[in-house]
């Protein structure tokens, strides 16, 4: 008896249109890695809420190295209509956290991630919820982490968040539970002021990166911390925390390149200038970028086109742009640099077929 074939989602079908135009060239196999899009749509396919669409799929890719793709998706908690159902079951047993999220009106403006390490050969996504930046807070996490069944990091994590230096404003967690002894992902805004800071005495960013384990800075870390503040750019600041309250041993800066204006049918003028080419430029100086960061953007537009979906024809606008790069570091320095790229569609018009 032959396998019954399930249909690809219209989440699905949207990815692969929006990928394929991202890839082509020969940007699959150099930029994201060879099928790296037959990875994401069965990801997608098992993630598919049904009636409701994502936000948006964010790519996580590595300057240097072999060509791999990780894939966040995106979803708006208040979006998700009710009853929850996923196309292939239960959304990866995540089922009963997602309809919890639904039910709580104070996370309808929240972001609610699926985070496959697909260069791992994860099939389980990692989970992820951020509130809204301008207004972030970290007191959903308590239920957040009770929702997930890890109520036994809950002091240890809030302690962390307690503890944060003066310009960190704590602002999201998530659960790696497919990563080696499940870690929670946790994030700071680090605030301008405090960069500019840091741009002038280095010390205050290495006492404050002491708080959480980080210490015995080398000239080498030194340096590229103080290349970093030099910017005197906002960032993103995230560190692990281990089931016995322990502190993984990396941290990754994610500095705020400033790029939500600009046009990504120019991609010359997100990635040739500013803080996106200093970025680039620290990481091929520190040996974490090849030359695959010119096809970054050739990978970006914007465009409209028609679509089918069901009985009705749709006009959407189509665009792939990159939005950060970070940084990762470990006890020796800077050894990762990813540039993350945003694709999305937005429904403009909508007609049935006569």
């Amino acid at each position: 008896m032959m396998p019954v074939k399930i249909e690809e989602t219209r989440q699905v079908r949207d990815f692969r249109r929006l990928f394929m135009r991202a890839a082509k060239g020969g940007r699959e196999e150099a930029l994201f890695g060879s099928g790296s899009l037959e990875a994401a749509a069965g990801a997608i396919q098992r993630a598919s809420i049904t009636g409701t669409l994502p936000l948006f799929y964010h790519l996580e890719i590595p300057l240097f190295g072999k060509p791999r793709m990780d894939l966040f998706v995106e979803y708006k908690c208040g979006r998700i209509r009710a009853p929850v159902r996923f196309t292939e079951g239960d959304g990866y047993g995540w089922l009963p956290f997602v309809e919890n999220c639904l039910r709580d009106e104070a996370l309808h403006e929240y972001m609610l991630n699926f985070a496959f390490d697909l260069s791992e050969g994860q099939q389980r996504p990692n989970i992820y919820l951020i509130p809204p930046f301008r207004t972030a807070t970290v007191d959903y996490v308590p239920n957040m982490l009770k929702r997930l069944a890890c109520t036994d990091r809950i002091d240890s994590l809030m302690a962390a968040f307690r503890a944060a230096p003066p310009g960190w404003k704590p602002y999201y967690a998530g659960l790696m539970e497919v990563r080696p002894d499940s870690p929670v992902r946790f994030g700071f805004q680090v605030s301008q002021e405090r960069m500019c800071q840091y741009a002038e005495d280095i010390s205050l960013w290495k006492k404050d990166l002491s708080v959480y384990g980080k210490g015995s800075f080398g000239e080498t870390m030194t340096e590229q911390l103080s290349q970093l503040a030099r910017e005197k750019r906002p960032c993103d600041l995230d560190l692990n925390i281990y089931p016995d309250g322990t502190f993984g041993d990396g941290f990754g800066v994610t500095l705020d390149p400033g790029i939500k204006r600009l046009d990504p049918r120019r991609p010359e003028e997100m990635m040739g200038s500013g803080v996106m080419k200093t970025l680039l430029d620290l990481a091929t100086m520190w040996r974490l970028a090849d030359a695959r960061q010119e096809l970054i953007g050739k990978a970006c537009y914007a465009v409209q086109r028609v679509v089918r979906d069901d009985a009705d024809r749709v006009r959407v606008a189509d665009v792939s742009k990159p939005y950060a790069i970070k940084i990762r570091f470990n006890a020796d320095g800077a050894c990762l640099a990813k540039v993350y790229m945003t694709l999305l569609s937005r429904e403009l018009e909508r007609w049935a077929y006569e």
